[in-house]
């Protein structure tokens, strides 16, 4: 087994908290993860000197630098996806879809909607939600390891579970009229090193589902396209830094 760092990884345990929590004292973070006070006081400090949290009044929340280094990673993943998207909605016609995972959540990238049906999809950038809510954050959820979907579903575990395992097994999730009525979504998900780093959504009115559905093949294969160009890109960054 590989050495770890223990303070290394009480750290990123405090960010992960503070991304779920969004805000924190001390002493919370401190009964909620079983850490002294006094080691969460250091570790705050350490993160509020660099940036990766901030403080206000004795409560501490994400700061600017995390949320830089987020951002870099949007960025590649859309850089990835964008050809890919562009080839689905010329093809498919409709609005095709990009998300990422922010801890329970999903946040909307990038959107590219298809100018050619009188009936369109609008789905803007900046949009969260649960990724229990969305047809893309069901995709995502069911790639992740069993105690990281357990800790997000909480009681709703027994119901979701059976779902989430066929999504996994398929390679795709498909809803109609759940998110909205009228409204049908096909997505698949995007790994990266570091395991499912999004999802890719076609989403169409129900009355078209039939049509975006019989382009699964195509809709999977642009998935793993960019998959494999997030993959390709983190291997070059890993060698680049070996040299």
């Amino acid at each position: 087994m590989a050495e770890v760092s223990k303070t290394t990884d009480q750290a990123l345990e405090v960010l992960e908290f503070l991304g779920q929590r969004g805000t924190s004292s001390i002493a919370e973070a401190a009964r909620e993860l079983s850490l002294s006070r006094t080691v969460v006081y250091r570790l705050f400090s350490t993160l509020e000197q660099r940036g990766f949290v901030k403080r206000h009044d004795g409560i501490y929340r994400l700061g600017p630098k995390l949320f830089a280094l987020a951002q870099h990673v949007e960025w590649a993943v859309r850089d990835a996806a964008d050809p890919h998207m562009r080839e689905l909605v010329n093809t498919l016609k409709e609005t095709v879809v990009l998300s990422v995972r922010d801890g329970s959540q999903t946040l909307t990238v990038h959107r590219i909607a298809s100018r050619e049906q009188w009936v369109q999809v609008i789905y803007p950038p900046g949009v969260r939600k649960a990724l229990t809510d969305t047809v893309g954050g069901r995709v995502i959820l069911a790639n992740l390891e069993s105690r990281e979907q357990i800790d997000i579903l909480g009681i709703e575990e027994n119901r979701m579970t059976p779902e989430l395992g066929r999504i996994r097994r398929a390679g795709f999730a498909a809803s109609r009229n759940e998110e909205l009525p009228g409204l049908a979504g096909f997505a698949v998900p995007i790994r990266s090193v570091d395991g499912v780093a999004a999802s890719l959504t076609v989403y169409s009115p129900s009355e078209r589902a039939a049509d975006t559905k019989a382009h699964k093949d195509l809709i999977v294969r642009a998935g793993d396209a960019i998959s494999a160009e997030l993959l390709n890109e983190s291997n070059d960054d890993r060698t680049g830094s070996d040299d």
